[in-house]
């Protein structure tokens, strides 16, 4: 088997404790060799040189990734991938690829449930039918789940994932975020690898793993 060459996006729009974090896994921990790759050079980059690209997490400092890459830069993104390249992303960097103009992963962010209240009974000559509650105006139309400041949870792995190699049957996981997807979906061309879960079976995306799939 041949070694896969890592490529790390850095530089604007990613955060650097992201990047940081990840080139110290992979280089300290598990002693694999990483090429970090400025955020403004991946338009001129050769992809076909690397075999997996990482997406740190990222701000959304003009305009995110989307921003610096551009649509023709999403493309070739898209065609790396489909023609046998691996993506990982972290973080803010897999809520990109769920959106409308990129759309890389089959799957959207999950919002708040609006909760309809029921109308109030107003009085005879009252004109509280014409007025708003204060507040109300300011409320978002879609608001994501509460922020989850950091707890360890306890998922159930699939042993059979190549990730999950040199693990048990459960491991760990910190969650800190509030990024809830739908459950992915297969395409011709991509598939999203679930690879851990909790115990009442809702899905754990601590990262998102993309690989080539083709029919």
């Amino acid at each position: 088997l041949k070694r896969p060459k890592v490529g790390m996006i850095y530089g604007p729009p990613t955060r650097s404790s992201s990047v940081g974090a990840t080139r110290y896994l992979f280089e300290r921990v598990y002693e694999y060799p990483v090429t970090v790759i400025p955020t403004e050079r991946l338009g001129r980059t050769e992809l076909s040189r690397y075999n997996v690209l990482v997406f740190p997490e990222a701000s959304q400092l003009l305009g995110g990734y989307s921003g610096f890459l551009g649509e023709p830069g999403i493309r070739r993104i898209e065609q790396w991938i489909q023609d046998g390249g691996t993506l990982i992303t972290l973080g803010e960097a897999t809520s990109w690829l769920t959106s409308d103009k990129v759309a890389l992963l089959d799957t959207k962010s999950e919002y708040k449930e609006q909760q309809e209240e029921e109308p109030e009974e107003s009085s005879a000559g009252s004109d509280s039918e014409t007025e708003e509650t204060p507040g109300k105006k300011i409320e978002p139309e879609r608001e994501r789940p509460d922020y989850t400041p950091g707890a360890v949870m306890r998922v159930s792995l699939d042993t059979e994932h190549w990730l999950a190699y040199g693990y048990g049957s459960q491991a760990k996981v910190m969650v800190n975020s509030r990024r809830i997807f739908t459950p992915l979906k297969l395409d011709m061309f991509l598939m999203a690898d679930l690879l851990a879960w909790l115990d009442n079976g809702s899905p754990i995306p601590p990262m998102v793993h993309i690989r080539c799939y083709s029919t």
